[in-house]
């Protein structure tokens, strides 16, 4: 590392006089100091976005606000923050910065771009079959509640199978709560 430093003194020393080398370093410097800190934004709006995942609805909402106070109308600002509320799935982020983006004139092919890479929510199931195995699984597995779900959206998917039908009938039965392992020997009424 010391040498890589030692080798770019001496170009510079062979190419420009001794007295100069300050002048250009520091005005290097002080064209570095915009890029360091569009740097340290764009860092700040990702670490915004990334708590907003864990945050509860009110710190939620302050961390979506200091996102776009931080972005502003930048355009590679927005861009950023609508591709880490893409990762992290703040969809109401994501919404709100592709309205800002697309108000910049030069954002729409951006703002197109980004919405091309936003995640559809795949299809569930391929077929009913797929449904009924899952279903099946669901319901050995006495996860009633999850079952229901899983069937009410295969049944708006596939809605005359007669394998999902059946299961609609099964699901609707009533069922015997069985007892759990603290419901042993348990009196019915206490004493008094």
């Amino acid at each position: 590392m010391f040498r890589i430093f030692s080798d770019i003194g001496q170009v510079l020393t062979s190419l420009i006089p001794g007295w100069a080398i300050p002048i250009v370093l520091g005005i290097a410097g002080v064209l570095a100091v915009p890029f360091w800190i569009e740097s340290v934004r764009s860092k700040q709006i990702k670490g915004a976005v990334r708590r907003m995942v864990r945050a509860d609805g009110p710190t939620r909402r302050q961390l979506a606000h200091r996102a776009l106070s931080l972005a502003g109308q930048r355009r590679l600002r927005l861009i950023g923050l609508v591709q880490e509320a893409i990762r992290y799935g703040q969809h109401a982020l994501i919404e709100e910065g592709l309205a800002r983006l697309t108000s910049d004139p030069h954002g729409h092919r951006d703002a197109e771009a980004l919405r091309a890479r936003i995640r559809k929510p795949g299809q569930r199931f391929r077929d009913p079959i797929e449904a009924s195995v899952r279903i099946e699984g669901l319901l050995q597995q006495e996860l009633f509640v999850a079952a229901s779900e899983q069937l009410d959206e295969a049944l708006g998917r596939f809605p005359t199978d007669p394998e999902l039908l059946h299961l609609q009938r099964r699901l609707s039965e009533p069922r015997e709560p069985r007892p759990g392992p603290g419901d042993a020997g348990v009196p019915e009424q206490l004493p008094s």
